[in-house]
């Protein structure tokens, strides 16, 4: 079952309203269902399964949902803070619904950039992208007049944005991919035409932080210094408002952790890194030095002090019982050398996977699972194929989201073209969702929700507040796909209230 779905082309904005940012503060809302409900029946049964497709030119999805395109790259975007107008960036990440009153059928859509590119109204580098939707009882969910820029501008601008979160007191953490390794990066790889100091001093060391933003004004307040430079993704505040988990992206990267010296303040604390136990049933966390010069290389002093050493950590959430997934997305032929020899410690599950010349053959990653009173991790499900359905492969996951109302974990396949696997050979990836009761789920529980058009991962994901509705988002589809698949673009996938 399920077949190529072709949505309608270009969109019309919604006018004549107006944004309720005030009210946005009553609840928060990133990646999983909170407890607000316009229907909070339990799901009634299965949907109908999708079908391997290797091919897709357009999204694949369940026929029993529908999908709906709401803002894409190229389309017109606000700039406030010059009164003009630019284009939607491309190359869509994080995503984050913001409900505004705690309501399920109105809110906010943030969503990252993870470019690099020169734009002369919006500022060079990344972006992020804030729209008002709405839903329709009759039509669907709507837009609320046009999508408006965030301003970056004054914190010297962003590069790849890429994954992020959404704090418990209201702000936007946003996280910058790159970290350049120095000035003439700027102007080839970056494509940033002022290289002016900004913030850390010279501007190309001013990129690789993970920045605050309010999202009343929609611009950016500072870059978090104290909460290291290195190739930020996923992130995660607990409830005592002082702890963050921080995700290292390199491979070979870290796991790191910031407490703030107080609660609701991010300028100031101390960054440990992950150091697992021999016997992978606890771990330690080491401090890191507070000065500019240890928290601008803060991977490799971590790997002097013996830290874990990781391949490509992207996304984590939390469940109930206040453990923590994570998504490790391995990769192929990974050089760790340099790594081992300054003092880091592979993981206990990568082990295995050392070939000559120390170097790391992990084509498929997993799904960590973390437990911040005991310290212990350990894999809850690795990548693979399930021996019973050769068509069920599951590689590289990247994004996650909670569906906290029927117990399931949402995965996003983050797989690169044109490396080692079969999958991401034929340039395909995946949504899956896993049932969480199970506490060692198998490959052959996945249940594939979405198969991504050509040449395109489907990126950050977000649930409104009653589960209802999925949005997602789409990335660096071929430019050839049908409309609207062949643009970055956010979309509503709706039908679960019968599912």
């Amino acid at each position: 079952m399920g077949r190529e779905r072709r949505t309608g082309g270009p969109f019309s904005f919604g006018r004549g309203r107006v944004w309720l940012l005030g009210m946005i503060f009553g609840a928060l809302l990133a990646t999983s269902c909170g407890d607000e409900s316009v229907d909070s029946s339990p799901p009634k049964g299965p949907f109908s399964l999708v079908d391997t497709n290797f091919s897709p030119e357009s999204l694949i999805f369940p026929d029993d949902f529908a999908v709906q395109p709401l803002v894409a790259e190229g389309d017109i975007v606000k700039a406030e803070w010059s009164e003009s107008a630019g284009q939607v960036k491309a190359e869509f990440a994080f995503l984050a619904y913001l409900p505004l009153g705690a309501s399920a059928t109105h809110g906010i859509l943030w969503t990252h950039h993870c470019t690099a590119v020169p734009d002369k109204i919006l500022g060079d580098g990344g972006g992020a992208t804030v729209l008002e939707v709405y839903r329709d009882s009759s039509a669907g969910w709507r837009t609320v007049g046009y999508p408006y820029a965030v301003d970056f501008n004054p914190v010297g601008g962003t590069l790849r944005n890429g994954g992020g979160t959404v704090t418990p007191w209201g702000t936007v953490l946003v996280a910058e991919t790159s970290e350049p390794d120095g000035p003439q990066w700027l102007r080839t790889e970056g494509q940033i035409r002022d290289t002016a100091e900004a913030g850390a001093g010279a501007r190309w060391k001013n990129y690789g932080w993970l920045v605050e933003v309010d999202v009343k004004s929609r611009r950016a307040g500072e870059k978090r210094y104290a909460l290291g430079r290195f190739q930020h993704a996923g992130s995660l505040i607990m409830s005592d408002e002082r702890t963050v988990y921080l995700l290292d992206g390199a491979t070979p990267g870290t796991f790191c952790k910031f407490v703030a010296d107080a609660p609701r303040d991010l300028s100031a604390g101390r960054l440990y890194a992950y150091r697992q136990s021999p016997d992978g049933l606890s771990g330690t966390w080491i401090p890191l030095g507070t000065n500019r010069d240890t928290l601008f290389k803060a991977r490799q002093f971590a790997q002097q002090d013996s830290a874990t050493l990781f391949l490509g950590l992207t996304d984590l959430i939390q469940l109930p019982d206040g453990r923590l997934l994570i998504s490790e997305r391995g990769g192929d032929s990974v050089a760790c050398g340099t790594a081992l020899r300054r003092g880091g410690q592979l993981a206990l599950h990568l082990r295995d996977f050392l070939r000559a010349n120390d170097t790391l053959h992990d084509p498929q990653g997993r799904i960590l699972r973390f437990d911040p009173v005991t310290d212990r991790l350990e894999v809850l499900l690795a990548g693979g194929t399930d021996p019973q359905n050769r068509g069920q492969e599951f590689s590289h996951p990247g994004y996650l989201a909670l569906d906290s109302l029927r117990n399931r974990l949402v995965i996003h396949e983050d797989n690169f073209p044109r490396e080692g696997t079969r999958k991401r050979l034929r340039r395909v990836n995946e949504v899956y969702l896993l049932d969480l009761a199970p506490d060692e789920p198998q490959i052959s529980d996945l249940r594939r929700l979405l198969i991504a058009p050509r040449g395109s991962s489907i990126s950050g994901g977000a649930w409104n507040s009653d589960c209802s509705t999925y949005f997602f988002n789409l990335q660096h589809p071929d430019r050839g796909n049908p409309p609207p698949y062949n643009r970055s673009g956010t979309f509503a996938l709706t039908g679960w209230r019968d599912q």
